[in-house]
């Protein structure tokens, strides 16, 4: 089985965390998945068709980009408007119709094929975690439920007389059915309660959500009245079907088990990427090539340095956010001061366009023309509408020279560098970030923790030179460390030896003190070495003071 680990070592050197103390957890814990997965890649290795068709997906997954950049570049050069009509397009020559159609078609087929043994891959993964999960969840729920039965039984044992014991007694039929009605009461009632507060817990985003949709569509239909009212359903159903996924996550039910295992499926990184291509692959052949633009950004699946890139804007989304709002807050306060106070200046005499009628308009006259012109709102006034500051009125003069160049510093200056700078820190931390772990797996020991120079300097001196890489490859092999871990998962305890079931319940209870942290054989046996050789030293010295003290006493 663990002829099929090559493929994903490297998919774990990148996912552990070298400077972390809790790497050996993460390593034990991949293990156990890497475990089910080999599994089930073994599994899926004994049909045929699995074997004929694995070696060729990546071949598939580079066919299918070159053959998407071959296609853009065809659109590029190729199509055009009819001089009659600035929809309809045509290609130049018409005989790249055909071509173009049959390339979409081999494009359908190729991210299909990709598609589907990504699923068959990891599908069966993901339904299995998901039913463990359930398994666990009813489990949990049992012994609540167990606990809450004892309780009531020991205080219905609590009697301490012959009396309580009549009364109890006589009572006893009375009060039967008036406790089992008392005790499903409460139980329902606890129960309502749990549900309630994690129904709550799991959909407060979106209700926030929902709130900030509809009154932002209740603003904007007062300005749009054509707007359709299915925008915020369509904006708010990936939010519900997250929401309802952390809803269902610890629920006993096969309806949480299928929910969370079709969304965790379809929701994954990889899956959902090709879902799309193959659905603009369908759309770019069937209806408007404008959808083959998306496979282009196979780009960035394809290189971790581009993902790198992207993950500078994705990972401070929050601060991002926050100071874009700060930006459009700063810019609605520009507005209303246009607006109110120097309505004039926002007019283009020439062609008779009023850009301030309404503080709607306003708002996006300052926000569109304010950023895109290097000089701000101020470089659009002067400029394009031809309403510099009036020299002849000294004060408004100016009041309009600080209006123009307060937003030039505060919105184009600082606001804008700013989000430049949380993009440009974020993109150097995670630069760094990867040259601390691409070091760190070339001069530390995964482990041990020890670092390069300690096994270079110790082999050295023995006249073994690569003494890292010795240790490295002999002693403190990570790899004979994972199929040591994969080797006691797939034996019964009653199977293994002694020291096999001793780490085999330490892993039990994600105990990692097996692991030789922070020593060496090597080292040891140099370190004992050495001991031996002091004391030697040492009894030497000691019979030549002897010596030497028994001459002085015979003179």
């Amino acid at each position: 089985m663990l002829k099929y680990l090559r493929a994903k070592k490297r998919r774990l050197l990148l996912e552990l965390d070298y400077k972390s103390t809790e790497r050996l957890k993460q390593f034990t814990q991949a293990a156990t998945s890497f475990n089910e997965e080999m599994q089930h890649i073994e599994n899926l290795s004994n049909f045929f068709l699995y074997n004929i068709v694995r070696p060729y997906i990546p071949h598939f997954k580079n066919t299918s980009f070159l053959l998407a950049i071959f296609m853009n570049l065809i659109m590029l050069v190729s199509i055009r408007h009819r001089d009659d009509d600035n929809i309809a397009y045509f290609y130049y020559p018409p005989t790249l119709q055909d071509p173009m159609t049959i390339f979409g078609g081999i494009q359908i087929f190729l991210s299909m094929c990709v598609l589907v043994f990504m699923v068959v891959v990891s599908g069966p993964l993901v339904f299995r975690a998901r039913l463990n999960a359930m398994i666990k969840n009813s489990m949990d729920t049992y012994a609540r439920k167990r606990d809450f039965t004892k309780q009531d039984a020991e205080s219905e044992n609590k009697i301490n007389s012959i009396e309580d014991i009549k009364n109890a007694i006589q009572l006893e039929n009375m009060t039967n059915r008036a406790k089992d009605g008392a005790q499903w009461a409460r139980k329902t009632i606890v129960q309502l309660a749990r549900d309630s507060v994690h129904f709550f817990r799991s959909y407060l985003p979106l209700f926030r959500m929902i709130g900030l949709l509809y009154m932002i569509q209740f603003t904007l239909l007062q300005a749009f009245p054509d707007l359709p009212v299915w925008v915020p359903s369509v904006v708010l159903l990936l939010p519900f079907l997250r929401n309802t996924r952390e809803y269902l996550d610890k629920s006993p039910t096969w309806v949480g088990l299928v929910y969370t295992f079709v969304y965790d499926v379809a929701f994954d990184k990889f899956t959902s990427f090709y879902t799309v291509y193959l659905g603009t692959a369908f759309c770019a052949t069937l209806f408007h090539p404008i959808f083959y633009g998306y496979h282009l950004l196979d780009l960035v699946i394809m290189s971790p340095s581009l993902q790198n890139v992207v993950r500078a804007v994705t990972k401070p989304g929050r601060a991002l956010v926050l100071t874009c709002l700060l930006g459009l807050c700063v810019m609605y306060f520009y507005s209303m001061l246009l607006f109110f106070f120097n309505q004039a200046a926002a007019t283009d005499d020439e062609h008779h366009i009023q850009y301030c009628s309404t503080l709607l308009d306003c708002f996006l006259t300052v926000t569109h023309r304010g950023l895109i012109n290097g000089g701000g709102i101020g470089d659009y006034l002067t400029t394009s509408l031809n309403h510099p500051p009036p020299i002849h009125d000294r004060t408004a003069y100016w009041l309009r020279i600080l209006y123009d160049l307060s937003f030039f510093v505060f919105v184009i200056v600082l606001l804008l560098n700013i989000i430049f700078g949380i993009t440009i820190d974020t993109f150097s931390d995670l630069r760094l970030e990867t040259n601390e772990r691409e070091d760190l797996m070339k001069n530390q020991c995964f482990v041990c923790g020890l670092t390069r120079d300690v096994f270079d300097n110790h082999y050295m001196q023995q006249g073994i030179s690569n003494g890292f890489q010795k240790h490295m490859a002999e002693e403190h092999n990570m790899w004979n460390y994972l199929y040591f871990i994969v080797h006691l998962q797939s034996r019964d305890l009653t199977e293994c030896t002694g020291p096999e079931a001793y780490v085999k319940s330490l892993l039990d209870k994600d105990d990692v003190s097996w692991f030789p942290q922070s020593m060496a054989k090597c080292l040891a046996k140099s370190s004992e070495q050495s001991t031996e050789q002091d004391l030697a030293e040492i009894k030497g010295q000691l019979k030549l003071l002897a010596a030497q003290m028994e001459t002085i006493a015979l003179e």
